[in-house]
């Protein structure tokens, strides 16, 4: 993982630090764990005692993201020098990620991590803007991709295909069943 730099020694919520937890992160569902382990380490910042490991860093080093909380807190995480700080950085990152509005997919099948890897890059890559995104199963769909991304709404769907045929040629296939 790249390091953050601090900048003055205050913690600072730039551009790359929100690319590297966009990066880590992909999904909206994963912002929302983060978030929630964001909020209980935050509310261990006044609990830690002196002249042992912080109550929050034995926190931040149980979770699912610990990597990317040490990472971002460096070595503040064990010994909470400066809380008020930290605390309003947590909370800044919190108020960010909740404030993002993810590319939904629906897709016909379970996505597996390589495929949501695929999905998050190609949104990276063709949609202007910091996006977390989501993907739903919907079986219905059959196959193909819908996509809902900044208000827009696109069906790529095999059902929405098959669908239009049966409905253009409805005279030709009663036809054709009749016979």
């Amino acid at each position: 993982m790249q390091k953050l730099d601090k900048v003055s020694d205050m913690y600072t919520l730039d551009s790359q630090t929100k690319q590297i937890i966009l990066d880590t992160l992909m999904t909206q569902s994963a912002a929302f764990e983060l978030i929630e382990e964001l909020s209980y380490a935050n509310s261990l910042l006044y609990k830690s005692e002196p002249d042992s490991e912080s109550t929050y860093g034995k926190a931040v080093n149980n979770v699912k993201y610990s990597d990317l909380l040490n990472q971002l807190f460096a070595s503040d995480v064990q010994s909470v020098s400066r809380p008020e700080e930290l605390s309003r950085f947590v909370e800044e990152i919190h108020n960010w990620l909740k404030d993002i509005e993810p590319v939904r997919y629906t897709v016909a099948f379970k996505p597996g991590m390589e495929f949501t890897k695929n999905m998050y890059k190609w949104t990276k890559e063709n949609i202007s803007g910091q996006h977390l995104i989501e993907i739903e199963t919907k079986s219905e769909i059959i196959g193909g991709v819908i996509i809902s991304a900044n208000g827009r709404y696109h069906d790529f769907s095999l059902e929405k295909i098959i669908n239009q045929y049966f409905s253009l040629n409805k005279d030709a296939i009663l036809s054709i069943l009749q016979k």
